[in-house]
């Protein structure tokens, strides 16, 4: 702490910004909010299933202004405890990569030749916690055996690698295909339809952009709200509901997107660019001090997106 807080003060910052998940960028983003001459400001490529409050976690930072991609993770990391004391609706940080993904996309496709394609992404597995090995390939099963009844080839996308997938693999050689290329959703931009396990980020980023997607919740460990929503019924709690729910689109044609606004209203690709743009505004006005500069950047914005998009910390503003 005493090196960050000697350093900001001969760099003479006026803004410090991450979107890196690390305990040396939260504690650099602490020394900046509790400065006066330096904003703390930081956006995030993850999303998060439920509230978490007492570990290490995305979902609690220290800063002046918290970039968010949409309302649902404003609302997800208050009540994870976390200590922003305001969130910038800005959309998905990542969306830059928008049109890279697609083109991916379309060489996977025509890579592969298939006339139905099905991603999916296993989210990861640790210490038997939330997913193990088992339940892996349980759910990867159930996808194959309705790949099999459309002749559709399968991307997984694995997070931990392919090890885990070995006796599929030898099972269906020619039905699958492995990817595990960091924070990649490709796959699902060429997909005719995307299966996430649990509340996998780059499957709901696919469905912000208009693609098909479904999650497979078996253990009901996604947050509530996500099945509060007036159509939740992307999400399934069974096998049986996971097929069900691939049958039904891969039967259709074209895409029929699930409402995603509430993640990120934008997914326009310009989110990085809505950031710069407030930092900018507070980095021009700092003359008045910090305080001051945060309102102006805030009001700005408000009236150029929509009041809902700068979201105070009721828990910490009153």
């Amino acid at each position: 702490l005493f090196f960050f807080d000697a350093m900001l003060k001969k760099m003479q910052s006026k803004v410090v910004y991450s979107c890196y998940e690390s305990s040396n960028a939260m504690l650099l983003q602490y020394v900046a909010k509790n400065n006066e001459k330096c904003a703390s400001m930081v956006s995030t490529y993850s999303g998060g299933e439920f509230p978490v409050k007492y570990e290490f976690s995305h979902q609690n930072k220290f800063s002046d202004v918290y970039f968010v991609w949409g309302g649902y993770l404003a609302r997800l990391y208050q009540s994870s405890g976390d200590f922003s004391l305001r969130y910038v609706v800005s959309g998905y940080v990542g969306d830059i990569y928008k049109d890279e993904f697609r083109c991916r996309g379309e060489e996977i496709r025509e890579t592969l030749g298939a006339k139905k394609i099905i991603a999916v992404y296993d989210t990861t597995y640790a210490s038997d916690l939330f997913l193990d090995i088992d339940a892996v390939e349980k759910f990867v099963s159930s996808v194959i055996d309705v790949a099999v009844e459309f002749d559709a080839k399968v991307v997984v996308k694995t997070k931990k690698g392919s090890g885990i997938f070995e006796r599929l693999m030898r099972k269906y050689p020619d039905r699958i295909v492995m990817i595990n290329t960091r924070a990649d959703i490709a796959p699902s931009m060429c997909a005719d339809v995307t299966v996430g396990y649990l509340l996998s980020s780059p499957v709901i980023v696919s469905g912000v952009w208009g693609r098909n997607v479904l999650l497979h919740d078996p253990d009901r460990i996604i947050w509530d709200e996500w099945y509060n929503k007036e159509d939740s019924s992307f999400i399934s709690c069974s096998a049986y509901e996971l097929q069900r729910n691939m049958r039904r689109i891969l039967s259709s044609e074209g895409i029929n997107p699930t409402d995603m606004s509430a993640v990120d209203p934008f997914g326009d690709g310009k989110s990085q660019e809505r950031i710069v743009a407030y930092i900018s505004d507070v980095i021009d006005n700092f003359a008045g001090g910090k305080s001051h500069a945060l309102d102006v950047a805030s009001s700005n914005y408000r009236q150029k997106y929509g009041n809902d998009k700068v979201i105070n910390n009721s828990l910490l503003y009153n």
